[in-house]
């Protein structure tokens, strides 16, 4: 007898057995056995010495009774009355045969009429719906694998259940052969198996995987011995399983065994388990990392970090996933910062992603650095109060000099006027700046009352920055500050700030007592703010100049001073007395007064010509010609050179680009033959072979030649440009010589190549000057603070670049101050092209002169601004 465990499993088994006689074309179809076969089965099933499975729940359908309906309703009844825990199982012995319209079907009786039809339709549904864990389906007749082929949802899907499987007595084309008085050689063995009289598996426990082996070996060893051919009909399985079932037990089970295990781990059920238990494992480490990698993500810190308070993306001391990665270097650094040590490089401030670093970071800046960044959050208001409370500290100017001017309102004058007359004279002059904007009077008188005001240099430096209109107040602070330097170095400053103040004037007197090195500044000054003075200045001039007494003729220096302001004048006697040899005089007075008299006095000329291998520079007169200079071609041509050059030229001597190009290829000085180029190329004189002039280690140089040689042949100077930048010279001074150059597509794309192997300065500065406009936006904004800084620098020398600054401000996501310098920069290239338009085209020069001297201390801008005047033909 079965152990109460083992009842208790077989209990668990509802088995519907069908078998039909055999007819014409089943195998050796003259033995119907397919009915006994049945009983048989039913028998072994129920036999409590074999399966023990209760006699009540193994229906045996016989032929008698075995119609398609009768099977497929006593088959749904069973399906339907088994719990989770049971096992259906079907059998079938009789005959199957493929059909065209089911695919396949079962013959229930043996005439083939449309009454005996059970197709696998009929099956599928009365199986679907059984709660059974597991439906095994066993089918001994010809073909029954077709019906695998046509149920393939069925025995696919699981759909909850431990098992759906099909074992089919042969394959699809295959008969299920029968012996002559021993049956069929599936269902033969088969009950040997369920009986016990065969060995299958261990400890009298059948598994699926198990009966399988067994029943595929043994029908091919029985194949074998009574047809002769091990392959004439091979059992098949198909359908799903979770893990190999456990199917029948046909002995008692030692108490050892009382645990029935109703279900047994196959290779590929061990296989899935290994695969899911590894991507299980894969799932938690992946589901970690995310979670890691989602709080680094959702954090950010600012640290110092040297000279630079650098955004960090990420949490401090922990990393991966390529965090923690710099988001954003300020401009800001560790004079920026409050001494409190609350935010340093030991201790980063923390935020989360959401938080604004430029909110949360305004605790720990100085006034002026938290002014600049309230600035641009947008908070004027705090801005200028910031501001205002670093002045009153004594503080520089923090990232954004001259953002007060930007923001100043009427309301701030008194706190702004007494700022200023506090000033000292180390300080700035953007307080002052700021005042002008609201009341230039009161900036003025307040800056005169301050420490600074006694202080020449802080003199000059205002007056380098002045500008706006005219008042009362300003005219006599401009007369009083070239009155009081007495080194005169504050009268060309003065004059230019003078002509940036529409309305104000020099004064004659001024202009009179002009430093000797300055007339030239005075007489312009005098001819464009004042006519009047300048008529006056002249008329004086011309009546010493024409009549000269003897107090005049015997004073040296008043010499050097007529001939000076008779060189300037646009209009003066013939003073040819200035060139009487007998006069003490200095070489540079005999200069002055040559190109004068080549002016003024009809048949006086001056002339550059060469004899052996000197050059001789005479002024051509009535009386004989004058040695003015001789420069011999040896190369010792230096800086002495000049005098007589700058002569030549104003006089526009004939043949002088000849005499230039012999001595620009004699010269060994670099700074005359930087002259020299600008002069040939304003002269129009075509370059030569500018590769024989350069000077090893002279970028400076280069630019001068390259940019004569674009004069000429504008495709050979870009050629050589880039010659010379992939050689290795890729100098400050010759990748600014790209903002003269037109390089083709061609080109351009082996200059961004180029600038991808160069350091920080070189790849900043190809990129802005001949990048594409996205990548100079995304260079103005680089998360790298000197990036921006360069950018910013040479954005301006781009014909494109209000358009650029525009883009790179919509994109700019972090505090900058950089752009706030462009646009500076962009308004006073704009007001200085204004101002240099509207000046007669004889000051033009001058004046574009005075303009880098003083007020351009940028190369970006000093680019921009030659670039500009080229185009205006100011040369």
């Amino acid at each position: 007898m079965l152990s109460a465990d083992a009842r208790r499993f077989s209990e668990t088994m509802h088995a519907v057995v069908v078998g039909v006689s055999s007819y014409a074309g089943s195998g050796l179809h003259d033995l119907p056995a397919c009915a006994p076969e049945a009983r048989q089965v039913s028998e072994a099933l129920s036999s409590g010495h074999a399966c023990g499975v209760p006699a009540e729940q193994v229906h045996l359908v016989t032929e008698d009774e075995a119609g398609p309906t009768a099977i497929a309703d006593k088959l749904a009844t069973v399906a339907n009355g088994c719990r989770q825990d049971d096992i259906l199982l079907f059998y079938f012995a009789g005959h199957g045969e493929a059909d065209e319209t089911d695919g396949f079907i079962l013959r229930t009786a043996p005439d083939a009429g449309g009454s005996s039809r059970l197709g696998r339709g009929q099956i599928v549904n009365a199986i679907s719906a059984t709660a059974a864990r597991g439906v095994l389906i066993i089918l001994d007749c010809c073909g029954g694998a077709g019906l695998a082929e046509n149920a393939p949802s069925f025995l696919q899907s699981l759909g909850g259940h431990d098992f759906r499987l099909l074992l089919s007595a042969s394959r699809v084309g295959q008969s299920s052969w029968e012996l002559p008085d021993k049956g069929s050689l599936f269902t033969r063995r088969l009950l040997l198996a369920l009986r016990g009289d065969a060995r299958v598996g261990d400890s009298g426990q059948i598994y699926f995987r198990d009966l399988v082996d067994y029943l595929q070996a043994g029908v091919a060893e029985d194949a074998e011995a009574k047809l002769g051919h091990r392959d004439a009909q091979t059992p098949i399985v198909a359908g799903s399983l979770a893990e190999d079932p456990l199917l029948f037990l046909h002995r008692d089970l030692t108490l050892a065994q009382l645990r029935v295990r109703t279900r047994r781990i196959t290779s590929e059920t061990l296989r899935r388990r290994v695969a899911m238990t590894a991507g299980s494992i894969v799932g938690l480490v992946l589901l970690a990392g995310i979670g890691y990698w989602a709080f680094l993500d959702s954090h950010q810190y600012l640290q110092l970090r040297g000279d630079n308070l650098v955004l960090v993306h990420g949490y401090p001391g922990l990393s991966g996933f390529g965090l923690p990665r710099d988001d954003w270097t300020y401009a800001l650094g560790p004079s920026d910062i409050t001494d409190d040590g609350a935010l340093s490089n030991a201790t980063p401030l923390l935020l989360d992603r959401q938080t604004s670093p430029e909110k949360a970071m305004l605790h720990y800046l100085n006034p002026n650095a938290r002014g600049a960044v309230l600035w641009w959050l947008g908070d004027t208001g705090a801005a200028r109060a910031a501001l205002f409370e670093a002045a009153a500290k004594g503080s520089n100017p923090g990232p954004a000099p001259d953002l007060l001017a930007d923001i100043v309102e009427p309301s701030d004058t008194i706190i702004l006027a007494d700022l200023v007359s506090r000033l000292n004279p180390s300080a700035p002059a953007n307080l002052v700046m700021a005042l002008k904007q609201i009341d230039p009077d009161v900036a003025l008188n307040r800056f005169d009352e301050s420490p600074a005001g006694a202080n020449s240099g802080s003199r000059l430096n205002l007056l380098v920055r002045w500008s706006g209109a005219c008042t009362d107040v300003t005219q006599a602070w401009f007369d009083n500050a070239i009155a009081s330097d007495i080194s005169g170095v504050a009268f060309p400053t003065a004059t230019q700030a003078i002509l940036r103040t529409p309305q104000c004037k020099l004064q004659v007197d001024r202009a009179i007592d002009a430093p000797l090195s300055y007339i030239d500044d005075g007489i312009n000054t005098l001819r464009l703010t004042n006519v009047e003075g300048y008529a006056q200045l002249r008329a004086v001039l011309s009546g010493m100049l024409g009549n000269p007494d003897a107090a005049v003729r015997d004073k040296p220096d008043l010499h050097a001073r007529l001939s000076r302001f008779w060189r300037y004048l646009d209009e003066a006697p013939c003073a040819d007395w200035l060139l009487d040899p007998q006069l003490p005089r200095q070489a540079d007075a005999l200069i002055d007064a040559a190109v004068a008299a080549s002016r003024h006095c009809p048949n006086f000329s001056i002339n550059a010509r060469i004899i052996d291998n000197t050059v001789l520079v005479e002024l051509h007169r009535p009386a004989g010609a004058l040695l003015l200079a001789q420069l011999p071609l040896d190369g010792t041509l230096d800086a002495a050179s000049f005098a007589p050059l700058i002569a030549s030229i104003d006089a526009k001597a004939p043949n002088l680009g000849d005499v230039m190009l012999a001595m620009i290829t004699a010269t060994g000085s670099a700074e005359l033959r930087i002259f020299l180029a600008d002069q040939l190329r304003i002269a129009g004189v075509a370059a030569p072979d500018i590769v024989a002039l350069r000077i090893a280690g002279r970028p400076d140089l280069d630019q001068h030649l390259l940019r004569w040689l674009a004069a000429s042949n504008a495709p050979a100077a870009a050629k050589l440009c880039l010659e010379l930048l992939l050689t290795g010279s890729a100098d400050t001074p010759l990748i600014e010589t790209l903002a003269f150059l037109e390089v083709d597509e061609t080109q351009r794309a082996t200059l961004t190549e180029l600038a991808g192997r160069q350091n920080l300065i070189g790849r900043t500065t190809l990129g802005m000057l001949v990048g594409p406009p996205k990548l100079a936006a995304a260079l103005l904004t680089s998360p790298d603070a000197r990036v921006r800084a360069l950018a910013t620098r040479y954005v301006i020398a781009r014909d494109d670049r209000g358009a650029i600054l525009n883009e790179a401000a919509a994109a700019l996501q972090h505090a900058d101050f950089n752009l706030i310098a462009a646009r500076h920069a962009n308004d006073r290239l704009v007001g200085l092209l204004a101002d240099l338009e509207a000046l007669p085209e004889w000051a033009r020069p001058w004046r574009a002169h005075w303009i880098e001297q003083l007020e351009v201390d940028d190369n970006g801008l000093s680019l921009a601004l030659e670039k500009a005047m080229g185009r205006l033909g100011i040369s």
